[in-house]
C-alpha cells in the first residue's frame, strides 16, 4: 500500500445568497474562513492498533493528539497514512512539516507525500478564503514504559533513624490538612509529620519529641485511624491492656476497659453513618474471665460492646486489615497474623459490626505470615511480605480480585524492589495515596529486630498515566 495523506472533503457548500432589490446585479457571497480540523486519523498495516487508535482535537490549544497511547514497543517508525477533513468540508491548502524531516508537504503538490509520526507534526490549514489560517501540532503517543510495571524508589529521609524498637505511620488531618504522621519509638515515643508534597523527598517536621502515654508502654503496630462523624481519633492499645484514645495525636486519655488487641475500624463511607450502611465501629478484641471476646466500640470507649469469644484460627496480633465497603456495608478485613494458641496464619476474616466475624478463605494461597502489609490498589487488594514461620521477612506480592477470599500471587512486572536493595520485611506502614504510590515506611527483617531506617515508594506505571 503507497503511503499517502489522505483528505476527504465532505459535503463542500458554498453559500450563494442573492437579493432581488429591484436589480439582479445586487449579490452577496459569504466566502468561507473556517480552518478547523473536524476529525483525524492514521493508519499503517504494520503498526498494530493505530487505524483505530482515536485522536483528540483540542481546538483551543492547537493539539492532535491519541489520549490512549500505542503499547510499549509498538515501532511507528514507518510513515504512515492520514487521513483528515474540515468543519467547512473544504480547505484552501494543508501544510505538513514532520519536525523529525523538517520536510514541507503541501497535499496535491508533492509526489513524496508520506508522514513520518516519530516526532511531532506541524500541521498549518489555510481556509477558502486564502487568509485564514490555524496550526496544529500532531503527535502519536507510545507508552514509554511497560504499563503493568511496578516501579519502585528508596527515598532519602532523615525522619527514620537507625536503632528504632517500632514505628507506625498513619493518616491523619492537621492544621485543616491531611498530613502522614509518623510515630517512632526508641526508649522515647516521638511524633513527627508531613503533608507528601514533595513525594520524592518528603519534608518532616517534628510535632513532639516525646510522647507520653499515661499507662505505660503502646503497641504501635496496632494504630489506627477511627472516625465518626466528623470526629477523628487515633486509637493504639496499650501494651499492659487498656486503649489509648488521642484527638490530635499528641495528648493522650487512657481507658481501662479490657481491650488487648485492636483490629482495625469498619468505617462507613466518608467516617458517617448512612442509613443504609452499618455504623462505624472500632473492632477489638478484650479479655475478661480468662477469656478473650471479640468487641466494638462506637463513642464509649469505657464500654466496649462485647461479642462472640474468639476462636483457635483468629489473629490475636500481627494481622494486616482492610476497612472497605461493598453491597451497602462498611466491613473490616484481617489477614494472617498468630492466633490465641500461638500458631502463625495464613487465613482471613471479615466483619461488619466487630463482634462477629466470618471466615473468608478456604485454602492455602500463601504460607503463614504475621506483620504482612496490606491495603486497596488498583480495584483490588495487595498483600506485601510479613514475617514467616522462622521469623524472616519476605518480599513476595499477592492480590485478591473479590475482597480477599482468593489471594494470587502478583505478576512478574509487579514485583518489590531487586532483594540486593530491598531487605524483606513485614511489620511496615504501607499507605497508598491519591496519585496512585504505595509508601513503605520501616519494617522489620525479623522478629524482634529494629526498624530498617527506610521508606520506599511504588507504583504501577499505567496509574501514573495522565488523561
Amino acid at each position: 500500500m503507497k503511503n499517502k495523506i489522505v483528505l476527504f472533503v465532505i459535503g463542500y457548500i458554498s453559500l450563494f445568497f442573492s437579493s432581488c432589490l429591484n436589480s439582479d446585479d445586487n449579490s452577496e457571497y459569504i466566502v468561507i474562513r473556517d480552518a478547523q480540523i473536524a476529525t483525524f486519523s492514521l493508519a499503517h498495516d504494520s503498526i498494530p492498533g493505530l487505524s483505530s487508535t482515536k485522536f483528540v482535537i483540542d481546538q483551543v490549544e492547537g493539539l492532535i493528539y491519541n489520549r490512549d497511547s500505542l503499547a510499549f514497543g509498538t515501532d511507528i517508525s514507518e510513515k504512515v497514512v492520514a487521513t483528515v477533513t474540515f468543519t467547512a468540508g473544504i480547505v484552501q491548502e494543508l501544510e505538513i512539516v514532520p519536525q523529525a524531516t523538517g520536510d514541507t508537504i503541501i497535499f496535491g503538490s508533492s509526489e513524496n507525500d508520506s508522514i513520518d509520526f516519530t516526532q511531532p507534526v506541524d500541521i498549518k490549514v489555510t481556509a477558502i478564503d486564502g487568509l485564514t489560517t490555524k496550526r496544529y501540532l500532531a503527535k502519536l503517543n507510545v507508552h514509554q514504559v511497560f504499563p503493568d510495571t511496578m516501579v519502585w524508589d528508596l527515598l532519602p529521609q532523615q525522619a527514620i533513624p537507625a536503632g528504632l524498637t517500632s514505628l507506625k505511620t498513619i493518616r491523619f488531618p492537621y492544621q485543616g490538612k491531611e498530613a502522614y504522621f509518623l510515630y517512632t519509638m526508641d526508649g522515647r515515643y516521638k511524633l513527627q509529620y508531613t503533608y507528601m508534597e514533595d513525594k520524592k523527598e518528603p519534608d518532616w517536621s517534628t510535632l513532639s519529641d516525646q510522647i507520653v502515654f499515661p499507662n505505660g508502654k503502646a503497641n504501635l503496630d496496632q494504630m489506627v485511624r477511627y472516625t465518626v462523624n466528623t470526629t477523628d481519633y487515633i486509637c493504639v492499645p496499650a501494651e499492659a491492656g487498656g486503649l489509648y484514645v488521642s484527638l490530635n495525636g499528641i495528648d493522650w486519655n487512657f481507658y481501662d476497659n479490657g481491650v488487648v488487641s485492636v483490629l482495625g475500624a469498619i468505617q462507613p463511607q466518608d467516617g458517617a453513618h448512612d442509613k443504609d450502611q452499618n455504623d462505624p465501629a472500632l473492632a477489638c478484641i478484650v479479655f475478661q474471665d480468662d477469656t478473650y471476646y471479640f468487641a466494638a466500640i462506637t463513642t464509649n470507649f469505657t464500654t466496649p460492646e462485647t461479642g462472640e469469644e474468639v476462636p483457635s484460627g483468629f489473629p490475636l496480633n500481627g494481622s494486616g486489615h482492610i476497612s472497605y465497603s461493598t453491597a451497602y456495608y462498611a466491613r473490616l478485613y484481617v489477614v494472617g497474623g498468630v492466633d490465641k494458641e500461638g500458631s502463625l496464619l495464613n487465613n482471613s476474616w471479615m466483619s461488619i459490626n466487630g463482634t462477629s466475624w466470618s471466615r473468608q478463605t478456604t485454602k492455602d494461597d500463601f504460607d503463614p505470615r504475621q506483620g504482612v502489609m496490606i491495603a486497596p490498589y488498583d480495584n483490588q487488594f495487595y498483600l506485601l511480605g510479613g514475617l514467616d514461620e522462622s521469623g524472616k521477612g519476605t518480599n513476595d506480592i499477592y492480590y485478591s480480585r473479590d475482597h480477599g477470599i482468593n489471594w494470587l500471587p502478583a505478576d512478574t512486572t509487579i514485583v518489590m524492589p531487586p532483594v540486593e536493595d530491598y531487605k524483606k520485611r513485614g511489620y511496615g506502614s504501607l499507605i497508598v495515596d491519591e496519585e496512585n504510590y504505595m509508601f513503605i515506611f520501616g519494617g522489620k527483617e525479623q522478629t524482634g529486630g529494629n526498624v530498617i531506617p527506610e521508606i520506599w515508594r511504588g507504583r504501577i506505571n499505567r496509574l501514573g498515566f495522565k488523561d
